[in-house]
C-alpha cells in the first residue's frame, strides 16, 4: 500500500511539475494548419513573449502547459496571418471616395446620382468609377453635352466599368491638356487628381481595418510616390506595410529612398546597355524589384533582368508580376533565377478562361498571392475560391493557396525564420477565422474571429 501511495504522490509531484511551465496565451480545440513541410494540423498552441512554444495535441498542450488567458477555437480553423500583394492603397482610397455609378441604367439617372453627389461632398472635382452604358436603352447614346450644362466649371471624370476609358467633360479636358474631338479618352492618359490629405488618411484607415477584417496583417503596397510613402508613414496601424517605390524611365536609376521594394514599369525602361547600371545599384542598395509585366516584351524583359541580377547575386527575392498564362520555357527560366510570381487570381466568369495555376506553381515553386485591390475585390475568400475552383483542372489546393498567402509571401520578404507558418519559436502572428476554409463557401460571410501578432490580439470581431 505505501508503495502505491508512494507512486501516486511522485506522479502528482511529477505531473504538477510538467504541468507548471507558464505561458501567455494557450489556444486549443483548433483545427491549427501549420503549413510547415508535412502541412501538419494540430490542435493547441501555447505562446510566449509574442513566440510560439509548441504546437501539439490538445492534451498535452494543455496538460503541459498553464497560461494567464486560454481561448477555445471552438474547432475553428487556424492559419498564419495573411499577406497580401500588389495592394493598390490609395487607387483603393480614390475609389472608396468617388462615386461608384454601378447599375446605373440611364443617362437621366447618371445625372442625378452626380449631382447629389456633389452636393453631399462638395470636393473640387468629380470622381465617378463602374461607368456601363451597355445597361442604357439602346436610343440613349453618351455624350459630355448635358453633364458640361450641369458642371460647366467643375471637372468631371466619368471611368467606365473596365477602366480602359474615361470620359472627361470640357473643364476636365482643359485642366489635363487635352484637346480631342471626343470627350472619351485612355484611361491611361489621364492623371486623376488627388482628394485632400486628411480625406485619404481617413480612408487608408478604413481600407487598413477591412484587411485586419479578414485576418491580413501584411501588405506590398505598390506603386507610390515617395510623398504616398510619407502618408503612410504618418498612420498608426497595426498592418505591417512594405511601400513600394513607382520608379518611371526618368528615376530608374535614383533608387536612394527607405522604401525596400521598387515597384517598375517595364515599358519605357532603358535600353539594354543600362540595365546592368540599375541591377547593381538595386544590389548594393539592397532594393527588391516588382515588375509590372502586361505583355510577352515587358515579360522577356522581367525575366532577362532576373537572370542578370541572379548572376551576380543568388538571393536577391525579385517578383515578377504576370496575369497571363506562362509557357514552360519562361517558367523554367524563372524559376533558374529564385524570382516569385505574383498570382491574383480572378474570376473565371469574368476572363472566361482558367488560369493554370497547378501547371504554373510546381515547377516554380516561389509564388505570392494578391488580391490586386483594388482591381478586384479586398476579400482575400473570393480570391481563394477564384483559385480552387471545384472541376478544375488546374485549380489550386486551399494548402497551396494559403502557403502563397503565408509562407511564400513571408519567405519573399525575407521573413521566413519569424512568420509564414505556425511553428516554434516562430511570431505568434496568426489567424483564427470564423468559418473553414473550403472550396464552396458563402464568399462574404467569412471573417477571422481573432488575429493575434507576437500573441497579442489586435483585432477580434466581437
Amino acid at each position: 500500500m505505501k508503495n502505491i501511495l508512494h507512486i501516486a504522490f511522485l506522479a502528482f509531484i511529477l505531473t504538477s511539475c510538467f504541468k507548471g511551465q507558464k505561458v501567455d496565451l494557450i489556444i486549443h480545440n483548433g483545427e491549427i494548419n501549420t503549413l510547415n513541410e508535412k502541412n501538419v494540423v494540430q490542435d493547441a498552441i501555447a505562446i510566449k513573449d509574442g513566440k510560439i512554444v509548441e504546437v501539439g495535441p490538445e492534451r498535452q498542450i494543455l496538460n503541459k502547459y498553464t497560461a494567464k488567458e486560454e481561448i477555445d477555437a471552438g474547432s475553428r480553423s487556424i492559419y498564419p496571418s495573411l499577406s497580401d500583394f500588389n495592394v493598390q492603397l490609395f487607387e483603393g482610397a480614390r475609389k472608396q471616395l468617388a462615386l461608384d455609378l454601378s447599375n446605373t441604367a440611364s443617362e437621366d439617372e447618371m445625372l442625378v446620382r452626380l449631382e447629389k453627389y456633389d452636393q453631399k461632398f462638395h470636393h473640387d472635382f468629380v470622381i465617378a468609377y463602374n461607368l456601363d452604358t451597355s445597361l442604357w436603352d439602346t436610343k440613349h447614346r453618351l455624350s459630355d453635352e448635358r453633364i458640361n450644362l450641369l458642371f460647366p466649371k467643375k471637372a468631371v471624370y466619368l471611368i467606365f466599368e473596365n477602366q480602359k476609358h474615361i470620359l472627361l467633360n470640357n473643364s476636365a479636358r482643359k485642366k489635363q491638356n487635352i484637346n480631342t474631338s471626343t470627350p472619351i479618352v485612355d484611361f491611361n492618359k489621364v492623371e486623376l487628381p488627388n482628394f485632400k490629405e486628411a480625406l485619404i488618411k481617413e480612408e487608408l484607415n478604413s481600407i487598413f481595418h477591412s484587411f485586419l477584417q479578414y485576418g491580413v496583417t501584411e501588405i506590398h503596397a505598390s506603386k507610390l510616390s515617395k510623398d504616398q510613402i510619407n502618408i503612410i508613414n504618418q498612420i498608426e496601424t497595426e498592418i505591417n506595410i512594405t511601400p513600394s517605390l513607382n520608379l518611371d524611365a526618368a528615376n530608374s536609376f535614383d533608387i536612394q529612398t527607405k522604401a525596400a521594394l521598387l515597384y517598375l514599369d517595364l515599358k519605357n525602361f532603358p535600353i539594354k546597355k543600362n540595365y546592368q547600371t540599375f541591377i547593381n545599384n538595386c544590389i548594393e542598395n539592397n532594393k527588391q524589384v516588382f515588375f509590372n509585366v502586361t505583355d510577352s516584351i515587358t515579360l522577356e524583359k522581367a525575366i532577362y533582368f532576373c537572370e542578370l541580377a541572379n548572376e551576380q547575386k543568388k538571393d536577391h527575392r525579385w517578383i515578377i508580376h504576370y496575369s497571363k498564362n506562362l509557357n514552360k520555357e519562361n517558367l523554367e527560366r524563372i524559376s533558374l533565377t529564385g524570382a516569385f510570381l505574383s498570382l491574383s487570381p480572378s474570376s473565371v466568369i469574368k476572363n472566361k478562361e482558367y488560369y493554370h495555376y497547378n501547371k504554373t506553381i510546381e515547377p516554380l515553386g516561389l509564388y505570392l498571392i494578391s488580391s490586386e485591390y483594388p482591381l478586384n475585390k479586398l476579400y482575400p475568400y473570393e480570391v481563394i475560391q477564384n483559385a480552387t475552383t471545384p472541376n478544375n483542372n488546374f485549380s489550386m489546393s486551399i494548402n497551396e493557396i494559403m502557403k502563397g498567402y503565408c509562407y511564400w509571401s513571408s519567405f519573399a520578404h525575407f521573413k521566413e525564420g519569424s512568420t509564414g507558418t505556425i511553428e516554434q519559436g516562430k511570431d505568434a502572428t496568426l489567424v483564427i477565422f470564423e468559418k473553414p476554409l473550403k472550396q464552396n463557401f458563402d464568399l462574404k460571410s467569412n471573417y477571422a474571429k481573432y488575429v493575434f501578432k507576437k500573441g497579442k490580439i489586435i483585432y477580434k470581431i466581437d
